[in-house]
C-alpha cells in the first residue's frame, strides 16, 4: 500500500483515500492472477502486506510492482488527456502480456525440474 501510494504522490502517512487505493490493487491483483500470476486468494488489506507474499509464482516482482501501481493509478486519478490513457493502456497490455509469458516460462521451467526428479 505505501509503495503505491508513493507512486501516487501520496505520503503513507496521508490515509483519506486508503480504502479506496486498497479497492484498486486488489482489482490490479485480481486481473495478475485471472492471468495466472501471483499467490491466489492474496489481497491487500492494509499497509503491513509485503510484495514476496503475492510472488509465489512471479519471475519479475518489479514488472508486477510496475502494473499494479499503473493499474491502481488508472483506477484511481486517471490522466485528463486521452493521448495519455491510451499510452498507459499500451503499457498495461505490454506489462500482462509479459508477465503472463514469464508465469507460463516459469511454469514450465519448474514442470521439467519435477519431471526430471
Amino acid at each position: 500500500l505505501d509503495e503505491t501510494k508513493r507512486y501516487l504522490g501520496l505520503t503513507s502517512d496521508y490515509t483519506p483515500f486508503d480504502t479506496q487505493i486498497i479497492i484498486c490493487i486488489n482489482g490490479a491483483i485480481m486481473t495478475l492472477n485471472q492471468l495466472g500470476i501471483g499467490t491466489a486468494g492474496f489481497e491487500v488489506t492494509d499497509n503491513s502486506q509485503l510484495w514476496s507474499a503475492l510472488a509465489e509464482n512471479i519471475g519479475d516482482i518489479q514488472q508486477v510492482k510496475n502494473y499494479i501501481c499503473l493499474k491502481t493509478r488508472m483506477l484511481f486519478d486517471p490522466p485528463v488527456a486521452g493521448y495519455t490513457t491510451n499510452a498507459y493502456n499500451d503499457v498495461l497490455k505490454e506489462y500482462e502480456w509479459r508477465l503472463m509469458a514469464q508465469s507460463e516460462d516459469l511454469a514450465r521451467s519448474l514442470s521439467l525440474e519435477e519431471d526430471t526428479d
